[in-house]
């Protein structure tokens, strides 16, 4: 993805000393917010007003007055950009469809979790700019593969499937370079191709889940759910245990944040946001409404969690 960030202000202070901008001071969180998109593949663009309204919008004299000093600042602030645009127009107000305010908070707006491992000298490899991965896996990046690790047990599955992807949608997922076991340690390793890309998570959280892109998602999921595995079983699974009983058994294992969840809202939120449990009893009575019939049909293969995080659009526009 293309992000655009202002200098002054954002990345920035406004100079301590007037009109000295050889005196602005870092604004951290935003720089570091910066580095991880560029370390995470995005594309960088650094725009700056610096002298416009002195030299009346004449770009050459700004790059003149300005141009050195903003490139001093950049380096030593160790700012990462792909492009240096001089000659934002001044303006009191900007009104712009895309824009986030940088002085609220850039990351949430953006939807981006700032990595705090960057300096964890225990885990060197951790992927940065990844949405964490669960607590019980382990995920790192190693060259052009992504190593995802875990107990023998938790992987089991998701090794049996990609050992036995059908063709047909095989180009829905990475490539399996290998598998690796180490049974005295208990730990398996799914080792496959990294897949650049952007997660629907951050097309979402940024207004660029367009429909089309969204109609690419689920195409995408449709293909899995009508696809025929390579293995047919005579077992016949009971397709409505992941509904109802399933969704109260979570509810009421984790009851304690979705009351805190909804303390939370009561106190802080003007909004009259339904509870937690009111929430769950509308769920349950839509699926109670489903099973009862029992006029299920059966897939032979499910996507077990088609979360946005889960799902990459490539540069080439594929899923």
């Amino acid at each position: 993805m293309r992000f655009c960030f202002d200098l002054d202000n954002t990345l920035v202070s406004y100079p301590t000393k007037y009109g000295d901008y050889s005196t602005v001071e870092p604004k951290v969180k935003n720089i570091q917010l910066v580095r991880e998109l560029h370390r995470a593949g995005h594309y960088i663009i650094i725009q700056t007003a610096r002298r416009m309204k002195t030299h009346k919008s004449n770009i050459g004299a700004v790059i003149a007055d300005i141009g050195r000093i903003t490139l001093e600042t950049l380096a030593k602030f160790d700012i990462p950009y792909d492009e240096l645009l001089f000659g934002k127009p001044y303006a009191d107000v900007y009104v712009d469809d895309l824009a986030i305010h940088a002085l609220i908070d850039t990351t949430k707006e953006i939807g981006w979790s700032l990595d705090d491992t960057t300096h964890n000298i225990h885990n060197p490899k951790q992927v940065k700019g990844f949405i964490s991965s669960r607590h019980f896996h382990t995920v790192q990046q190693l060259d052009n593969m992504i190593i995802k690790s875990s107990s023998i047990d938790c992987l089991q599955g998701e090794i049996y499937f990609y050992r036995n992807i059908p063709p047909s949608i095989r180009d829905l997922f990475p490539q399996l370079d290998r598998i690796e076991t180490n049974k005295d340690a208990g730990i398996s390793s799914i080792i496959m191709e990294k897949i650049n890309g952007t997660t629907y998570s951050h097309l979402f959280t940024n207004l660029c889940l367009t429909e089309g892109r969204l109609l690419k998602f689920l195409s995408s999921l449709q293909r899995i759910h009508l696809s025929l595995p390579i293995e047919t079983t005579a077992l016949k699974p009971n397709i409505y245990a992941n509904y109802s009983n399933k969704i109260l058994s979570r509810y009421n294992q984790y009851i304690d944040t979705y009351v805190s969840i909804d303390e939370y809202f009561r106190k802080y939120s003007e909004s009259s946001m339904i509870s937690s449990a009111e929430f769950v009893d509308c769920i349950i009575q839509y699926f109670a409404e489903y099973e009862s019939p029992k006029q299920g049909v059966l897939s032979s293969m499910i996507h077990g969690e088609p979360v946005f995080s889960n799902a990459l659009l490539t540069p080439d526009s594929h899923v």
